[in-house]
């Protein structure tokens, strides 16, 4: 399995959206800068994690962990209308995939102080509600 550190304007669109939706250390209405701190936080921890690095300007980035962090805290000013349902699905999934190395990912809940698999579920579950053609898709089946 390999990860690589996600750009920050990935996880600040992901911040805004989670800021709404996914209950974070306890709280409800924690803000996109909160959240894309610990977004960002948790990507980089991830990766480092799984090649031993805590330098890695060398994987893309080319900025250090405080800049990184700082870069995603202020992508958060920049909304972006263009971008579905689907697509927040997709990217948190991206996100999911780059920042699961650590072993506390498994663990994390709600009230927890880092972000886990439980916020990225809870995240996907909410945007299902909004891709177009839920409500009136079948929710039982049976034969006619």
């Amino acid at each position: 399995m390999s990860a690589y550190l996600v750009s920050p304007e990935h996880i600040a669109q992901l911040a805004l959206r989670f800021k709404k939706k996914v209950p974070f250390a306890g709280a409800h209405n924690v803000d996109a800068i909160n959240w894309a701190k610990a977004l960002a936080e948790a990507n980089w921890n991830s990766v480092a994690y799984r090649y031993g690095d805590d330098d890695m300007r060398h994987m893309g980035s080319g900025m250090s962990k405080s800049e990184y962090i700082y870069a995603a805290c202020a992508a958060t000013k920049n909304w972006d209308y263009n971008l579905e349902a689907l697509d927040l699905i997709k990217m948190a999934k991206c996100f999911e995939y780059q920042a699961c190395e650590k072993p506390e990912w498994d663990v994390a809940r709600y009230d927890s102080n880092c972000v886990g698999a439980w916020h990225i579920n809870y995240f996907v579950d909410t945007m299902l509600y909004e891709i177009p053609g839920y409500e009136e898709a079948k929710r039982d089946y049976e034969i006619a």
